[in-house]
């Protein structure tokens, strides 16, 4: 994590980490919608049946700690925030699959703050949270090419290609 956030998370002054508000989940869903669009996300979250369902995982991660998996499956899961000026300006979410691993599951800036280091600040803090010896992986569709960069400028290392051209990374704390 960069030398310069305190220990309540911020930065500087308008810049801080958090946890996500209630009143927030409405604009990390709107990023997600935003994200699906651009193909960086799975574009099924802009069918309505599914906005529906991407609603609720993003409140039980909120009020449970715990997101359900489209197989039923349910994981510990985190969705933290960035803000500027105290309005949401980007989110991660992680979720917890097995002992001693950590994935990313989403991960997006608002485009009016992209390149100021807010997804590096996002993803940094997800690593500075690992336990000794747990890792973090990440799986970014094709058109998350600034997801990628960053994730390999940040210590994760790429593996192969999967199934419809994604691509893994995988950091070891």
């Amino acid at each position: 994590m960069p030398d310069s956030i305190d220990r309540h998370g911020a930065v500087d002054a308008a810049t801080a980490l958090g946890r996500v508000h209630l009143n927030e989940i409405a604009a990390v869903f709107n990023l997600i919608q935003d994200g699906s669009a651009d193909g960086c996300f799975n574009d099924i979250y802009l069918q309505p049946r599914y906005q529906a369902g991407l609603g609720g995982q993003l409140l039980c991660v909120w009020g449970l700690g715990r997101i359900r998996l489209p197989d039923g499956r349910w994981s510990q899961a985190a969705l933290r925030v960035v803000r500027r000026d105290g309005a949401l300006a980007g989110f991660i979410l992680t979720r917890d699959p097995a002992p001693g691993r950590r994935e990313i599951y989403m991960c997006a800036v608002d485009s009016q703050w992209r390149r100021r280091g807010l997804g590096r600040l996002l993803v940094c803090a997800a690593q500075a949270s690992l336990a000794p010896g747990t890792t973090l992986e990440a799986h970014c569709r094709t058109p998350a090419l600034a997801m990628r960069r960053l994730l390999q400028s940040a210590g994760f290392a790429p593996q192969k290609p999967g199934a419809g051209g994604v691509r893994g990374f995988v950091y070891r704390a």
